[in-house]
């Protein structure tokens, strides 16, 4: 198999998963499940933008780890039972709602993707119903090991880890078929 050929595949892949994120967040209601509006924002953004002058991923309630004591982790666990607990993902200077640096990123890693499927599929040839499978299934394996464990551990909304699962899955079969199509008929490469 050429590397132009794979190459070719791990573009136009990207480009079809790339345009079907969009479409999942532009054009239908999945690109809003599970995402919410805090009541009567403006005043607690004006003290969280004072509180929390760093970009960052902070959970609450806090625990510093690195002057962790018996006391330290029972006050911790207290105030974690109490709540509210969870995450705040907070870039207190602000910026554009779509940057073009963000749209360049998404779709450079959706190229990648794509070029790992281009891979695989090149080194071991199946029909283009098995490689839309396989899509299928590392678009699942991928949701699973990432999305369920923040849907288990830090509570994200099951609305928002539902939509990440038709995203991703669906997005991966469609990429499996695109990628076996661009490749086309191959024969099978030694293992290694």
């Amino acid at each position: 198999m050429s590397t132009g050929r794979i190459l070719a595949a791990a573009l136009v892949g990207g480009l079809v998963m790339f345009i079907w994120g969009a479409v999942v967040h532009m054009a239908t209601p999945l690109g809003q499940m599970g995402l919410s509006m805090i009541p009567n924002e403006e005043g607690l953004l004006s003290q969280m933008k004072q509180a929390v002058p760093a970009r960052g991923l902070y959970f609450f309630p806090g625990r510093d780890m690195k002057h962790d004591s018996e006391a330290v982790r029972k006050d911790w666990e207290e105030r974690f039972k109490r709540g509210p607990k969870g995450l705040l993902l907070i870039s207190p200077q602000g910026g554009e709602p779509m940057e073009t640096s963000q749209l360049v990123i998404e779709f450079v890693s959706n190229v990648i993707c794509a070029f790992v499927l281009a891979l695989i599929l090149a080194r071991w040839p199946v029909s283009k119903g098995t490689a839309a499978i396989l899509g299928l299934g590392v678009g699942l394996y991928g949701w699973m090991s990432i999305e369920v464990s923040y849907w288990n551990w830090y509570g994200y909304p099951a609305e928002f880890t539902f939509a990440s699962a038709v995203e991703q899955i669906v997005g991966g079969l469609l990429t499996g078929l695109i990628v076996a199509l661009v490749l086309g008929k191959r024969k099978p490469q030694p293992a290694f």
